[in-house]
C-alpha cells in the first residue's frame, strides 16, 4: 500500500556524526526546493500531512515513536548497523526521498503493544522485557492470559514481542520469526531453568499479565523497547493490543524477505563460497 503525500518533516535524529549531518543537509535541501517543512519533532504533534523521519539506526526509530506516539507515519534513513525497521539507505536518499513526500513510498501497519505498570499507558512497538537485573539467582515470573493463569517462568527473564519485534530480543531467545503485519503476540523465555518452557505465540487480541512475586521484585527490571525503569511496586505488568497501529514506510522496491534474507544471511556459504 503507498502512503499519502507529506508536505511536513518532523525530524529525530543521532546527534554527532559527520553521516548524521551530512544526511539531515540532504533532507534540508530536497524538502526546501519542494516547499516541505523541516522541523524537530517535540511531541505527539503534526497534522495529516506530516512525516516522521529518523535518521539513525533501529534505536532512534523506536525514540521517534516514543516521541510521536505512534500516530503519524514514520520512516527512517539507516546509519545504524541492522536497520530492520530504519530501512531508507542514506545513499539513495536523493533518489528515494522526492519518492517518499510524493507518496510513493511501501506502506504497511504494525501492531503496537500498549504497556501499563499502574501509571499512564505506554507504548512499544517491539517488545517488553522483565529480566533479572544481577548475575545471581534467577527470577520467578507469572503469566496469565485473557484472565487464565497460563504458567511460572523460572529463569533469567521474559520476552513478549510483537511480530515486528519477533527479529530483536525474542530471535535472540529462540523464538520464532513472524511476518511483521502477523495480527499475533510472542511470549519468549530469557534462559530458562525448565527446558520444556517454549516460545508460546497468541493472538494479538490476547491480555497479558505478568505478574513476579515479592522475593524478586528487587532484582528484576522493566524494559520497553530498550528504555529500563522499575517494576512496578505490585509487581504486574499488563499488556495488550493499543486501540491504534503504527503506519511504518519503506523504499518503493521493499520486501519484509529480501530484509530478513538479506540481513540473515540465508544460503550463505562459509567464506562466501559459490555453489556447491
Amino acid at each position: 500500500m503507498n502512503s499519502p503525500r507529506f508536505d511536513e518533516i518532523l525530524l529525530v535524529r543521532t546527534r554527532g556524526t559527520r553521516d548524521d549531518r551530512a544526511v539531515v543537509t540532504t533532507v534540508e535541501d530536497i524538502a526546501r526546493a519542494r516547499g516541505v517543512r523541516v522541523r524537530p519533532l517535540e511531541g505527539p504533534h503534526g497534522g495529516a500531512s506530516s512525516l516522521v523521519l529518523s535518521v539513525g539506526g533501529d534505536g532512534t526509530l523506536l525514540h521517534a515513536l516514543a516521541l510521536s506516539g505512534g500516530r503519524l507515519p514514520l520512516a527512517g534513513v539507516n546509519l545504524g548497523r541492522l536497520g530492520y525497521l530504519a530501512d531508507f539507505p542514506p545513499e539513495t536518499l536523493e533518489r528515494d526521498l522526492p519518492v517518499l513526500l510524493d507518496g510513493g513510498a511501501r506502506s504497511d501497519r504494525r501492531l503496537l503493544l500498549a504497556v501499563e505498570t499502574g501509571d499512564e499507558p505506554s507504548l512499544a512497538l517491539n517488545d517488553l522485557v522483565i529480566a533479572k537485573n544481577d548475575g545471581g539467582r534467577m527470577i520467578e515470573i507469572e503469566t496469565w492470559i485473557d484472565g487464565r493463569f497460563v504458567r511460572r517462568h523460572r529463569g533469567d527473564g521474559l520476552v513478549v514481542a510483537s511480530a515486528t519485534g519477533s527479529t530483536a530480543y525474542a530471535l535472540s531467545c529462540g523464538g520464532p520469526i513472524l511476518e511483521p503485519t502477523l495480527p499475533a503476540l510472542l511470549l519468549v523465555p530469557i534462559s530458562p531453568h525448565n527446558l520444556t518452557d517454549r516460545p508460546l505465540v497468541v493472538a494479538a487480541s490476547a491480555r497479558i499479565e505478568l505478574r513476579v512475586p515479592p522475593f524478586c521484585r528487587a532484582r528484576t527490571i522493566l524494559s520497553r523497547d530498550g528504555q529500563n525503569s522499575a517494576l512496578p511496586p505490585d509487581g504486574r505488568v499488563r499488556l495488550a493490543r493499543a486501540p491504534h497501529d503504527l503506519t511504518l514506510l519503506h523504499p518503493p522496491d521493499y520486501d519484509p524477505f529480501t530484509v530478513l534474507r538479506t540481513k540473515l544471511h540465508w544460503g550463505a556459504l562459509p567464506g562466501g563460497g559459490g555453489a556447491c
